[in-house]
């Protein structure tokens, strides 16, 4: 069930996911690969980090929260911004759709908070056995799910369907951005 879960939050479209596909489009599957490592990296560290956090912040968990989602929707706008700009140059979105931003959204994606706090059991943060055995069923989804949306992005570039490279660069800098204002709007109530 903890795998079911995890795939079912994993699958939608978000952030992270978009970034996998546009990676996989412009660079091909090959090369996008280090994106799913930078994925898992970015994931584990939040869900660590927010698994954690209710067992010491107490009080100040909600503040932090709110800080947090002003910080991740920040961020999120810049990356947009940084798609939108990317002048439908494959180096550009490449420079872009980097192992960095793919860490940087994993770490900011409100998934993590999900993983952390509703699908991952207790257990997993109160025993090392837990959390580990918890972890590496995490991290081989995030790899399966990862890998399909480099597939399904790598798909697209070897048929040639995407014509206009800029049409597209400008789309993924959308639903980023959709996703910041998201963030910004909906707040979070844990």
């Amino acid at each position: 069930m903890f795998a079911l879960a995890v795939c079912l939050v994993l699958i939608v479209p978000g952030p992270t996911n978009t970034l996998l596909f546009a990676g996989g489009m412009c660079s091909g599957v090959r090369r996008s690969l280090p994106l799913v490592g930078a994925e898992i990296g970015g994931y584990l560290m939040a869900v660590t980090t927010w698994g954690q956090a209710p067992r010491y912040l107490n009080g100040e968990f909600q503040i932090l929260l709110e800080v947090l989602r002003f910080l991740c929707a920040f961020y999120l706008v810049w990356l947009a911004f940084a798609l939108w700009n990317a002048h439908a140059k494959t180096q550009a979105m490449s420079r872009v759709i980097s192992p960095r931003s793919v860490f940087a959204a994993s770490l900011c994606n409100p998934k993590s908070f999900i993983f952390a706090l509703v699908i991952f059991p207790p257990i997993a943060f109160q025993s090392w056995q837990g959390y580990m055995f918890h972890v590496g069923i995490f991290s081989l989804c995030v790899l399966m799910i990862g890998l399909l949306w480099i597939t399904l992005g790598g798909s697209i570039q070897g048929r040639g369907k995407l014509r206009d490279k800029r049409l597209f660069e400008r789309a993924v800098a959308l639903v980023i951005g959709s996703f910041a204002l998201a963030l910004v709007i909906t707040p979070y109530s844990m």
